[in-house]
């Protein structure tokens, strides 16, 4: 599958099962960094490299003429379309060769885990630093000093922003990421948490389910950014963001001439950009 990752792992000490254990790790900590959620390739590429995602500006819609003269050409726009590899995130550590020596399968299969776990959480943090860029649908503001409580009416409010710039949200794959603190925020909005607004058999509060909010994957996350006092959620289409990330997550172990230790390393390169911004919102609320 083209959305496939995989880990390789640079090491004679059982690859395969290290890199199982890795990648289980890798996918589950990762809530953004998924191609149902952002627009997403994986590629074969270097640092620095630029991979385009062609999107079609807004068409023109003419009458045609009874000589059957064609509409004026719509030109396709492809500004802010480019996202480059110029993510390059790694995590390491050092054990001396003394206990390394002694369990090398134990150290990189552990390490493997966390490093796997780390850096799919780093992922979405990538991704996400850039809700800024939803410049054209904002609710609330980044410079509040008594910035309000995540509700229902700033989700309302994000989405009728949103739609009003004909992204559609019956047709489109939608998202909103939100902050622990602003999701149970939201908890405390009675549309939320009472069994007679959900339209349950029971509140929130009985059975820790939320029901689905207006057709969103709602993803919760502490990766969501912050700006001073406020926290940067966001609501977007899986077309507002593209991510493009290397083919592989490494895992490697190697030596240090003059250093009585190993290291363990696991690196990732990617890159992620907003590529239309229209088709996403932040919604600014207290931290």
């Amino acid at each position: 599958m083209s959305n496939e990752i995989t880990i390789t792992v640079a090491s004679a000490a059982a690859p395969t099962v290290v890199s199982m254990e890795a990648l289980r790790a890798f996918y589950n900590s990762r809530v953004v960094a998924k191609s149902d959620v952002v627009k997403m390739k994986v590629v074969t590429g270097e640092p620095g490299q630029t991979y385009n995602f062609v999107e079609l500006g807004d068409l023109t819609v003419a009458a045609i003429a009874a000589a059957g003269t064609a509409n004026t050409n719509t030109e396709w726009t492809h500004t802010a379309r480019s996202v480059a590899l110029t993510d390059w995130r790694g995590t390491n550590i050092r054990v001396a060769k003394l206990v390394s020596a002694q369990s090398s399968f134990e150290y990189m299969k552990e390490f493997g885990i966390a490093a796997g776990g780390v850096l799919g959480e780093d992922m979405d943090i990538q991704i996400l630093a850039d809700y800024a860029n939803f410049t054209s649908n904002i609710v609330g503001s980044s410079t509040s000093t008594s910035p309000d409580a995540m509700s229902d009416a700033a989700i309302r409010g994000a989405l009728a922003r949103i739609e009003n710039n004909s992204v559609r949200r019956v047709d489109e794959a939608m998202s909103a990421v939100l902050a622990p603190v602003a999701w149970y925020q939201l908890l405390a909005d009675p549309d939320f948490k009472r069994a007679d607004a959900t339209g349950a058999s029971k509140g929130v509060h009985i059975n820790g389910i939320v029901m689905p909010i207006y057709g969103l994957k709602v993803l919760v996350t502490p990766g969501v950014g912050t700006t001073g006092s406020v926290r940067g959620n966001v609501i977007f289409s899986q077309k507002a963001i593209g991510f493009v990330l290397n083919k592989d997550v490494s895992i490697e172990k190697h030596d240090k001439l003059g250093d009585f230790s190993d290291a363990y390393l696991a690196w990732w390169l990617g890159g992620s950009a907003v590529i239309q911004q229209q088709a996403g919102a932040v919604v600014y609320t207290a931290a």
